[in-house]
């Protein structure tokens, strides 16, 4: 055997597959994180402004940014986010799409040209002409698997229990109950 037919023989008995690592189906791991695994695009974008009008930028966006989005298909939501950078307010926004799609039925033909209204121009001091994008996986664990987890949570509660110790209390789906410590 070559380095290469090793190579694809420990490629087959890792991956379930036949030595190729595209066909590793066979495997049921893989496959549960190929059918949770969901392909969707990230924008980012930033700005600045003066202290004294981030306020009116933050209001701006969540008056009127926000209900703008939520009406074009495939929005999945988004997040602004601001830090304190010298005498600015730097602010981060970041879009969550499904697609590119999607996201050229909001900014049209130029995808990376930033869409900026009048109204956040008058609050910015300056801001990014263009935009950035991020494909993004996301790998979630099955419904079922979280839930185990916090079956398996167990918190300490001080000074409540015997002569002041403390009681450990196992959190199961929403409710507690007191076990008495060991």
């Amino acid at each position: 055997m070559n380095g290469s037919q090793v190579r694809s023989a420990r490629a087959a008995s890792e991956f379930g597959g036949r030595g190729n690592r595209t066909r590793s189906l066979g495997n049921p791991i893989l496959r549960h994180l190929r059918s949770t695994r969901t392909r969707r695009f990230i924008r980012e974008w930033r700005a600045r402004a003066r202290p004294s009008l981030a306020q009116v930028y933050r209001e701006h966006f969540r008056a009127k940014v926000i209900p703008v989005l939520s009406q074009v298909a495939g929005f999945r939501g988004a997040y602004l986010s601001q830090r304190r950078q010298g005498e600015y307010v730097e602010f981060l926004v970041l879009t969550r799409w499904e697609s590119m799609h999607a996201i050229r039925a909001f900014a049209g033909a130029d995808v990376e040209k930033a869409v900026v209204e009048p109204a956040a121009e008058a609050a910015l001091a300056s801001f990014g002409a263009h935009v950035r994008h991020y494909r993004c996986w996301r790998m979630s664990l099955p419904r079922e698997s979280q839930d185990r987890k916090a079956l398996k949570r167990r918190r300490r509660i001080p000074g409540s229990g015997a002569a002041g110790g403390s009681t450990e209390v196992h959190v199961r789906r929403g409710s507690c109950t007191p076990r008495p410590p060991r």
